[in-house]
């Protein structure tokens, strides 16, 4: 409980603009929990690591986010995997890290292959409980980011083949997915001299956002209805 009032202040101060007194909370947090509270650990952490990159630490964060990811990975919570692997991919774009985002991003997708050289931080994300951590969302995410490294990188053609897979992947469920994958399909396609090509899957991004601000309006008014 004592933990829990910590992280709730650490959380009201970093809405208000105050990024060191909300770290020193959180910190309070981290210090009276309980080790054997994994769960809350886990949590606890990446709050730290999202209070030093506001604070534009991005080394101290990242180091934050893979003592979250192991705690997370005792807790087999698998959404808060996913989260921090977000938030080390965001840390490696504002950084220009293509490289990294390739490295972290390939490891996910080769789901920690054993034969697989490890030459960064990335081996403990890929390390968890395949079952709880390895999911299809993960995957396309994972490959998303692949995609973008490599237009970052001048690579459209390997940007291409990747977001060509996602596109015949993708149901007419996933329009979140369709509609960035159309989006960097577009870039790609630009980058690549393909002109045409990129005003197609543009015009096919737009139709797609379009259908979900529309999902989203109605699901709105629905609610407005309910109440």
């Amino acid at each position: 409980d004592e933990s829990n009032a910590y992280l709730v202040l650490g959380k009201l101060y970093r809405k208000k603009g105050d990024p060191q007194k909300s770290l020193q909370y959180l910190k309070k947090a981290d210090k009276v929990v309980d080790s054997r509270n994994v769960q809350q650990k886990a949590v606890v952490q990446g709050y730290i690591g999202d209070g030093y990159n506001q604070l534009n630490n991005a080394n101290e964060a990242e180091q934050y986010y893979q003592q979250s990811i192991e705690y997370g990975k005792q807790a087999r919570d698998t959404a808060l995997l996913v989260e921090n692997f977000d938030r080390i991919n965001d840390i490696y774009r504002q950084q220009k890290r293509s490289k990294d985002i390739i490295s972290l991003n390939t490891r996910v997708i080769e789901r920690g292959d054993p034969t697989a050289k490890v030459d960064d931080s990335t081996e403990t994300i890929v390390q968890g409980p395949q079952d709880d951590f390895w999911t299809q969302k993960l995957g396309q995410k994972a490959n998303l980011n692949l995609a973008a490294a490599y237009l970052e990188s001048d690579s459209s053609e390997a940007a291409i083949e990747i977001l060509n897979d996602l596109q015949e992947e993708s149901g007419p469920e996933d329009l979140e997915q369709s509609r960035d994958v159309a989006k960097l399909l577009s870039e790609a396609y630009d980058q690549n001299g393909r002109h045409e090509l990129a005003l197609e899957e543009y015009k096919r991004y737009v139709e797609i956002q379009d259908s979900i601000l529309k999902e989203k309006d109605l699901r709105i008014q629905a609610t407005l209805k309910k109440n």
